[in-house]
């Protein structure tokens, strides 16, 4: 999610949003990737479609213009850094129930202390 979060940074996170599903476009969000025993992968991604919307992209395996549906209750997310990010554009669509945290205050550095712009610069 570079250059918006980077390495080492502090985030203030909260699952309210994501029980009432009030995720919207351009929030970031924690997510489970695959749980394997228990023990899960989670990936930080900013929300770039919701259910109902189209959405156009560069397929990294076709390698050619696609649009896609997001289908009910899934999302569409992707990192800020496009060129080095493993996103929905690799995997589809992701359903709600993996989402787990919304992303709003960036606690450290304390240079960098305030809210999370919900659009990326």
């Amino acid at each position: 999610m570079e250059p918006t979060v980077r390495d080492g940074d502090y985030m203030l996170v909260e699952r309210i949003s994501v029980y009432l599903r009030r995720i919207k476009k351009g929030d970031i969000i924690i997510a489970r990737q695959y749980c394997e025993h228990d023990n899960c992968n989670f990936v930080l991604k900013r929300v770039q479609a919701i259910e109902g919307d189209s959405v156009n992209y560069i397929s990294p395996k076709l390698r050619k213009p696609v649009t896609t549906y997001i289908p009910k209750d899934h999302v569409w997310i992707e990192g800020d850094n496009k060129e080095h990010s493993l996103d929905s554009r690799t995997y589809g669509s992701i359903p709600y129930d993996e989402l787990e945290y919304r992303v709003f205050l960036r606690l450290w550095p304390v240079t960098s202390f305030g809210w999370v712009d919900k659009v990326f610069k």
